[in-house]
């Protein structure tokens, strides 16, 4: 079967077509899309190349090679212009794009205002587009002006595609009579029995709308009976499937003859099909998608007192197993990686949306099958599908069966990779031993075929788990690796896992210092110059150098003190490290801190809400660092600059926040300082906490343009320093808590929490702080709900009263088994930092919590439990 809209855009494109022979595309269209400024010619070889490009590929190819942003027309005449945004519109009108369609058509009608002469057949295809374009945006009285383009003879293509498609258009907009002459007009231009069959459906399908239920029964035995004939004629399967559509719209319509005279209906059955196994694979495929929409569906209108069963799951999965099969059997590799590929994403859907971990387990082990890294990452993080020991096991036990399929091998190792914290004690050596197999094998540039990244990656996280003999062994494993492969996406991920590794203490001293030179002679280039991981390799020196040798710290700090002489904006991020002070000289800080000053100022100057600087250091944040090791007029200039810095409403809230919580340290433990300077900066703080809530929209900079941060930080300076009543502060940022969401309710938690433990509190405002905290236990963001379960027991810890006692008991029952993995950590933290104070019949009572979280799935919440569980 013919698209029937087919000869309506070719039609419209004819004007461009008699001298384009449709050949195969060179590499012209690169020439023209790399243009700055297009002319007369360029313009026209566009227009050229974009209707090869429809015809050859379609719609889209031809709309992108239409279309450039930065392309600067020059000197063309209007008749060029209103044939380029005539093919626009056409191309828009294909692709059903209503707002580029209207965009177009009303530069072409400015265009067409301006041109003196326009030959008639132009403007007829215009009057024509024009017709087309109101259908689309159901505009009124768009049919009066179609039907006299009817009238008289006319040939059979286009204008039977034009009857049709305006009278099925008039149909579904309720224009009834005008849809009746419009598609009788078609049947008599049907150039062949197949056309004449399709415009009777759409003349039963009118009859249908009218509830005129006997002549859509007419109409559709009429096109039933051409097709019938057509069917037995010409084998196309198309054919045969649009024959059982009208058939079955033959059944729905006697149906309803039956039930208007209340009789019994028909329970008819179609003839099956003789299909291919393609046209299986995509029929079932659609009928397991449409299970799990089912499961979707139904598990929506559920109510809370609903007792609902369904195999949706188990046909879903059948069906998707038999569409499998039907593509292996004709060795059709894409498309089984096609369907792996929406049954990944309709189960992730379906299992979200109906909070049902079964879809998301299902979802995990075909992602791991396909090495879907985007699915398996989003599926494994700080929540995991898994809610209990069994099904965590039965999933590794599945994990771990010998594979031979690469895509199934790279894809077991990144979910390994990103499953390390929560993996079983039993299954560390098996992930060990897949780990350094796969750091074995081959690499790719392309994720699809590269083994030794993942590799890498997994073992790098794997390491925390090992014995600290073994931790030594695989690091130095790593570091050869390093040094075999000069591949820098290779060094850069082993890099990055050495920069991440934080227990570099278990690590032997011949073996620290041995691995600190190495790194030392990459980063002075003595071992093949410098390259780009070369910053990462610079921090993971920085870390391990507090562990390392008297001399070998002298090494290194010499090293970093000669690059922070050269503005090396690492190592002045680093010079602040506890085991680097001794070794840095007093002109160094005076130098640094006037670099840094100067970097404060340009930002000030340059940045705008328009205009954000990309990869910039928080300079501001660094030199409050650095506000404890200047003296006299240095120390003074950098205050004035770090108080012009965080009172500059142009810069981004969060390097303001930054800078003004390491200035409130700094004054914390140098009041001195802070009496000095008590308007300037009574005034600053004033001026953040009343800071208007920006109007934020979602993109990279949305947190960090958040005013309520910068509030918080400003309000904890302020209380911190006693410079007013903290009651008002306090509820001040109470009332921004009431309005404020992500990392701005989160800081305005933190403080509240810290108030509570720093400060003396009447019951009165605790119990306010404390009903703030309650108002967000079910925030879906689990740094909020991580907030709250770290400051409910220190803040309850402050009461004199045992009134909140029993809600904190069962608000950390129900944190210990929340999702959230940060959650349980930061419940972990409350309750063995304040299990003491705690009244001692409710401590009992807290034991069974502390039980059930050193058990927990995440090996970093088991540890943290079993520490304070031996300390308490």
């Amino acid at each position: 079967m013919k698209s029937v809209m087919e000869p309506i855009y070719n039609f419209f494109l004819e004007p461009f077509i008699p001298c384009l022979p449709i050949v195969a595309t060179d590499g012209t269209g690169d020439e023209l899309s790399s243009l700055r400024e297009v002319n007369d010619k360029s313009l026209s070889q566009i227009i050229g190349h974009a209707v090869k490009l429809h015809r050859l590929y379609g719609v889209e190819d031809a709309y992108y090679a239409l279309y450039n942003p930065n392309w600067k027309f020059v000197d063309i005449p209007p008749k060029t212009l209103m044939q380029y945004y005539y093919f626009l519109t056409v191309i828009n009108i294909e692709r059903y794009d209503l707002e580029e369609m209207r965009k177009y058509l009303d530069k072409l009608s400015d265009y067409l205002k301006g041109m003196e002469k326009l030959e008639d057949e132009w403007h007829r295809r215009i009057h024509l587009l024009k017709a087309m374009a109101a259908t689309l945006r159901k505009a009124e009285g768009w049919a009066e002006q179609v039907l006299p383009l009817f009238e008289g003879e006319l040939h059979s293509e286009p204008w039977f595609n034009f009857a049709l498609y305006f009278g099925c258009m008039a149909r579904e907009q309720e224009l009834y009579d005008e849809a009746d002459t419009l598609l009788k007009k078609a049947l008599s231009l049907a150039p062949t029995e197949l056309e004449r069959a399709i415009v009777w459906c759409n003349l039963g399908a009118l009859s249908f709308a009218r509830d005129d239920w006997q002549t859509a029964l007419k109409h559709y035995k009429a096109a039933d009976a051409i097709l019938d004939e057509l069917v037995e004629n010409i084998p196309d399967s198309e054919l045969g499937l649009y024959r059982q559509e009208v058939k079955r719209n033959i059944l729905v319509v006697q149906n309803l003859l039956l039930m208007s005279r209340d009789e019994f209906q028909i329970t008819g059955r179609l003839p099956r099909l003789a299909e291919g196994e393609m046209a299986l694979a995509n029929k079932w495929e659609d009928i397991a998608l449409g299970y799990v929409r089912n499961e979707v569906y139904e598990e929506n209108l559920a109510t809370r007192n609903s007792i609902r069963f369904s195999n949706n799951l188990y046909e879903a999965i059948r069906y998707f197993n038999r569409s499998e099969a039907a593509n292996a059997l004709l060795g059709n590799v894409l498309a089984n990686r096609t369907l792996f590929d929406r049954e990944v994403k309709a189960f992730i859907n379906a299992g979200y949306v109906t909070n049902d971990r079964r879809l998301l387990q299902i979802a995990l082990q075909q992602a791991v099958e396909i090495n879907e890294t985007k699915a398996i990452k989003g599926l494994i993080g700080d929540t995991i599908p898994f809610t209990t020991l069994r099904e965590l096991e039965e999933f590794c036990q599945w994990i771990f069966k010998p594979v031979k399929g690469r895509r199934a091998k790279i894809g077991r190792v990144n979910c390994l990779a990103m499953l390390v914290d929560y993996l079983p004690d039993g299954y560390i050596l098996q992930t060990l031993s897949l780990a350094l197999e796969a750091l074995s094998g081959q690499f790719s540039f392309t994720r699809e075929l590269d083994f030794k990244r993942p590799g890498i990656k997994l073992l790098g996280g794997l390491l925390h788990r090992l014995p600290a003999e073994k931790q030594e062994e695989m690091i130095k494993r790593l570091w050869e690796e390093f040094e075999k492969q000069q591949n820098y996406l290779i060094r850069s991920e082993i890099v990055e896992q050495l920069q991440v590794y934080k227990q570099w203490h278990q690590i032997s001293s011949s073996y620290r210092d041995e691995l600190a030179v190495k790194m030392l002679e990459y980063l002075q280039g003595k071992a093949g110059g410098k390259d780009l991981w070369s910053s990462q390799l610079f921090y993971a020196l920085v870390s391990l150098s507090q562990y390392l040798s008297e001399d070998m710290q002298k090494k290194v700090a010499a090293y970093v003190i000669e690059e922070a002489r050269q503005r090396n904006s690492d190592a002045i991020a680093v010079l602040h490290n506890e085991w680097l002070l001794p070794f840095v000289p007093d002109d160094l800080w005076v130098d640094t801190a006037n670099h840094l000053v100067e970097l404060m100022r340009k930002e000030v100057a340059e940045e705008s809400d328009r205009h954000r600087s990309w990869g910039g250091r928080v300079w501001g944040a660094l030199l409050g660092i650095y506000l404890p090791y200047l003296k006299n007029d240095i120390q003074a200039e950098a205050l004035r600059a770090l108080f012009n810095y965080i009172d500059a409403d142009n810069l981004l809230s969060y390097n303001r926040a930054l800078a003004l919580h390491n200035l409130s340290i700094f004054l914390s433990e140098n009041m001195d300082v802070a009496v000095e300077y008590t308007e300037s900066i009574k005034k600053i703080c004033h001026n953040c906490l009343e800071a208007p809530r920006k109007e934020k929209e979602r993109g990279f900079w949305y947190d960090l343009e958040d005013t309520d941060v910068l509030a918080a930080k400003a309000a904890w300076l302020l209380v911190t320093l006693d410079h007013e009543d903290t009651r008002q502060v306090v509820h001040a940022i109470m009332r921004r808590s009431l309005a404020a969401e992500s990392d701005g309710l989160r800081e305005c938690l933190l403080f509240l929490g810290r108030y509570a433990h720093n400060f003396q509190v009447d019951d009165g405002l605790l119990g306010e702080i404390l009903g703030r905290f309650l108002g967000e236990l079910k925030n879906p963001d689990e740094r909020i709900r991580g907030a709250v379960a770290y400051y409910l027991p220190i803040v309850a810890c402050k009461s004199k009263t045992e009134m909140y006692w029993p809600y904190i008991l069962e608000i950390a029952r129900r944190f210990s088994k929340d999702e959230s993995r940060a959650v349980r950590l930061n419940l972990v933290q409350a309750i063995g930092e304040t299990i003491s104070s705690w009244p001692s019949k409710y401590r009992l009572e807290a034991r069974p919590i502390l039980k059930d979280l050193k058990n927990d799935l995440s090996f970093r919440v088991r540890s943290a439990a079993r520490v304070w569980d031996r300390e308490h």
